[in-house]
């Protein structure tokens, strides 16, 4: 069940963003090369939310500032964490680092669903304290590139999960009460000896 939704998720991403109508009217204005490293990154972002809660356009745009999405950088260490001297052996291990990093040191900042709260909230903890543009620049790149595309796809998906359980929780309901009604049918039956 976990493949079938992660392929559905992947699937999601790889339509919305290989539509061309979508690339100019609401989907990321990132060069190709970029926008699918960006895809993958947003990917991992939307589908580990419940457990880490880091925004796909807060981490994309702290990876472009950073290291110009891994063009700067040790190995994917697209973030330039632990001093920017460390690598790691793959992107997906790469972003995994970023959002446990985020959620151990920036503990306010996971779960905030607004892109400029949420910088804000790692900034205040004291994420590049030194650099006074730091948010200012990661909400102009967000809105440059429009990462908060990324956010959307995030938030259907949560809503249409949402939808889905409301959904199984209403159709149990039903079989739960068309049950009990057929339960009652058969002990009427019995109690008037047709049964």
């Amino acid at each position: 069940m976990l493949f079938i939704k992660k392929l559905i998720l992947g699937f999601t991403i790889l339509i919305s963003l290989s539509n061309p109508a979508a690339d100019t009217m609401n989907g990321v204005n990132l060069p190709e090369d970029k926008t699918v490293k960006a895809n993958y990154i947003a990917e991992i972002c939307i589908e580990n939310w419940n457990e880490y809660g880091c925004l796909p356009s807060v981490c994309i745009a702290q990876a472009i500032l950073e290291s110009d999405l891994g063009e700067k950088c040790y190995p994917y260490n697209y973030w330039g964490l632990h001093g920017g001297y460390y690598s790691y052996d793959s992107l997906e291990d790469g972003v995994y680092a970023y959002m446990e990093f985020i959620n151990i040191h920036y503990d306010k900042a996971p779960f905030i669903t607004s892109s400029s709260e949420q910088i804000q909230a790692i900034y205040n903890g004291g994420y590049c304290q030194g650099k006074s543009d730091y948010v200012s620049d990661i909400n102009w790149i967000i809105k440059e590139y429009n990462l908060e595309y990324y956010d959307n796809l995030l938030f259907d998906e949560i809503e249409r999960k949402e939808f889905q359980e409301a959904f199984v929780i209403k159709v149990s309901e039903y079989y739960k009460i068309t049950l009990e009604m057929f339960e009652d049918y058969i002990n009427f039956l019995k109690f008037i000896g047709i049964y």
